[in-house]
């Protein structure tokens, strides 16, 4: 069975021990590298570069987005404190107070204007409790798993979409073959209708002749092409099957599309072209799936 993950996943869990409720949420989208977005509650910002590292061998590669939130069960255990700064306040009071009497503006209630500048109400915020840390922990492990199991069955497809596509290029090399003994009789009917043009040129040097055919038809031959094609679309599917990853893909991909431009120039036969053209479109297609594989 194929392990081919698709990079993209979502996975999602929540848990709680008494003191917090935790939800988190791992999304992620194809990306060449790693790239991790993580939205934490203030009393867990300490804990980014963990969550990073955990989240670098845990998913490998991509663009990830992990947003974890808290929501406080005991009110009497809240890690976060409110407090009003009545120095502050009253200092914003006084200044605001000066600056209308100056402009001789009558004095509104700028209570709650007060309220909302800087440093008015401060949080105080206590240092993670272990507990709490170990339910976070437990709960990332948790998305984890709903995350790889998503991109596990979206591999599934993106492996059967694969094989397909391999297997409709093998068809057209199928075809290329069967139509190669006719390109080959055609060439040696044109080369017959120079020779009798050439007539008694020809036979001048005979020799040279023959070599110059040899070399010709060599050169038109397409043998080795077609041969080591068939390997590389044998080896994509096997890789498919096997411990599959996007990269490998994407390599295997390559040769075999420098294999089928090279038939497009060899080929010579439009009857021929007709299914390079094709399986060059295929392999497009491939190249932009496997983009997407892990």
């Amino acid at each position: 069975m194929s392990t081919l993950r698709s990079m993209t996943g979502f996975g999602f869990a929540e848990g709680s021990n008494g003191n917090l409720n935790i939800k988190v949420e791992i999304r992620s989208l194809n990306g060449k590298f790693f790239e991790c977005n993580i939205r934490t509650p203030k009393i867990f910002r300490d804990k980014e570069t963990e969550i990073r590292q955990w989240a670098t061998e845990k998913i490998g590669r991509g663009s990830i987005q992990i947003n974890i939130t808290a929501e406080f069960l005991n009110q009497e255990n809240l890690s976060s404190q409110l407090s009003i700064n009545h120095a502050i306040a009253l200092q914003y009071k006084k200044q605001i107070d000066e600056f209308l009497t100056q402009l001789q503006i009558p004095q509104p209630d700028i209570f709650q204007y007060i309220m909302q500048l800087p440093e008015v109400i401060k949080i105080e915020e206590n240092k993670t409790e272990s507990e709490d840390w170990k339910l976070v922990m437990q709960v990332l492990e948790n998305a984890f798993e709903q995350f790889d199991d998503f991109r596990l069955k979206e591999g599934v497809a993106l492996a059967t979409n694969l094989s397909e596509h391999a297997q409709a290029i093998n068809k057209h090399l199928q075809s290329i073959i069967a139509l190669d003994p006719e390109r080959k009789t055609n060439i040696q009917s044109k080369l017959q209708k120079s020779i009798e043009e050439i007539g008694d040129k020809a036979k001048a040097d005979p020799t040279r002749f023959e070599y110059e055919l040899l070399y010709y038809l060599e050169k038109l031959d397409i043998g080795e092409e077609v041969s080591r094609l068939g390997h590389h679309i044998q080896y994509f599917l096997d890789t498919i099957k096997g411990e599959a990853s996007g990269k490998k893909l994407g390599f295997i991909s390559q040769e075999m599309g420098r294999e089928i431009n090279t038939l497009g120039s060899k080929a010579n036969y439009f009857s021929m072209q007709k299914h390079v053209v094709e399986m060059k479109d295929v392999l497009e297609k491939i190249k932009e799936q496997t983009l997407n594989a892990l």
